[in-house]
């Protein structure tokens, strides 16, 4: 075979292998990106189906919380259940406290496991409303420029004036870390704080947040209760 001829074939040969291996090279990183694509939604479903399960979780505590008798609510510890004296949150460690899974199935909060790892419930009391005098006992439901002296919820006027009225009134309104019953009056509605703690992944869904202050892996959802007797 002529010299020329054999230059030629090499050459061509060479080109050809140095397309093989570019070609290999964007089907790696089309497949990386696939890879990366399949994690990322396993971790939004993941996520979803998390948040889901503290909705349904919190809907059926919603419902138990608002049918109990008073007295399991506001009364002496020696009278109510177990899962309804209050807890303290804590955000650098929040599943040192609180009401563990087993103690949910016990009672009948949830039917059968969650599948959210290390669940916590805890339970939260507050003023409702401002006491009268409006001295050393701030309701959570009143506006954070409440001033007068009656004992009356002065109504937010929007969603948006209610969600930063309240998030200021939390850190000052009158807390019970123990029985509230001494310190409320005859048919003083109180303030319930309804939260899940559980470690999960992603950052925003449906109302999942992560925990302020709290482990990296730390998520929580919250519902507000106003309960009174009877």
């Amino acid at each position: 075979m002529p010299e020329t001829s054999q230059r030629t074939l090499g050459t061509r040969s060479a080109f050809t292998l140095i397309e093989v291996m570019i070609a290999m090279a964007i089907i790696a990183g089309g497949l990386a990106a696939m890879l990366g694509l399949i994690v990322t939604q396993q971790q939004g479903r993941d996520a979803v189906r998390q948040t889901q399960t503290a909705l349904n979780i919190l809907s059926g505590i919603q419902e138990r919380i608002m049918s109990e008798p008073w007295s399991q609510l506001a009364e002496p510890s020696v009278a109510r259940t177990a899962w309804t004296r209050p807890t303290m949150l804590t955000a650098s460690t929040p599943f040192s406290t609180g009401y563990a899974e087993n103690v949910l199935l016990e009672h009948g909060l949830i039917t059968r496991p969650s599948g959210l790892r290390d669940l916590r419930l805890h339970i939260q009391y507050f003023r409702a409303v401002t006491a009268e005098g409006g001295i050393g006992a701030k309701g959570v439901f009143d506006l954070q420029s409440d001033t007068d002296s009656n004992a009356i919820a002065d109504g937010f006027t929007s969603a948006i004036q209610a969600r930063t009225a309240m998030q200021a009134n939390v850190a000052t309104a009158q807390r019970f870390d123990s029985d509230p019953n001494s310190q409320v009056g005859t048919n003083e509605p109180l303030a319930i704080r309804v939260t899940l703690v559980w470690r999960g992944t992603g950052d925003r869904m449906l109302g999942a947040v992560p925990l302020p202050g709290g482990p990296s892996d730390a998520r929580m959802m919250s519902v507000w209760l106003c309960r009174g007797e009877g």
